[in-house]
């Protein structure tokens, strides 16, 4: 993308990793006063406004701004600053949230999608009785098969889904949602 398309605040962003005002940049400042932030803001009364940056190790950057009315500019400039390092944190757990649901949709559109992956009905069985808590000595009398039965199909499901243990397995089907349409016969 050209550097003339991208947004001022991202540009700006793409130098910072501590929050900004918008006026601690003179150039942002006017730059941003012509372009649609302040025109779509309805009345136009935005005056200033800061946002919270978050880079991350993949070269994604994660933006909070909060946009200041003339009306209430100073007392809330005041709380925003104040609570700069709460709402630093909110960026970080929102960001985490968006990548571990984007995350988890991918994950479950791609292993649906291959047509090499299903669960047996007595793989689902046995990770939905281990995602309820059950041990396999438990599941195997619910299933009414021998506990090395039960340490097969787990073992199978650990494959399938490409994790490295049965607690990985659990935490991922949940995630995933795989076994929510199981049904005890």
């Amino acid at each position: 993308m050209e550097r003339h398309l991208i947004d001022p605040i991202v540009r700006m962003a793409l130098k910072r990793v501590s929050p900004f005002t918008w006026e601690d940049d003179i150039a942002l400042l006017a730059e941003l006063q012509g372009s649609k932030i302040f025109s779509c803001s309805g009345r136009g009364e935005i005056v200033n406004g800061v946002t919270f940056v978050l880079h991350d190790g993949m070269y994604n950057i994660s933006l909070l701004s909060i946009l200041f009315e003339r009306n209430f500019q100073a007392e809330l400039e005041g709380k925003v600053m104040s609570n700069r390092c709460c709402l630093q944190m909110l960026l970080i757990d929102i960001d985490e949230q968006v990548k571990r649901i984007t995350q988890s949709k991918n994950l479950r559109a791609n292993l649906l999608e291959d047509k090499g992956f299903y669960l047996t009905p007595r793989e689902e069985e046995v990770l939905y009785w281990a995602g309820m808590g059950k041990t396999y000595a438990e599941i195997s009398i619910i299933a009414n098969i021998a506990v090395r039965t039960v340490k097969f199909h787990m073992a199978n499901v650990v494959e399938k889904l490409g994790v490295v243990n049965s607690r990985q397995a659990i935490r991922l089907s949940s995630e995933l949602n795989l076994v929510a349409h199981y049904k005890n016969s």
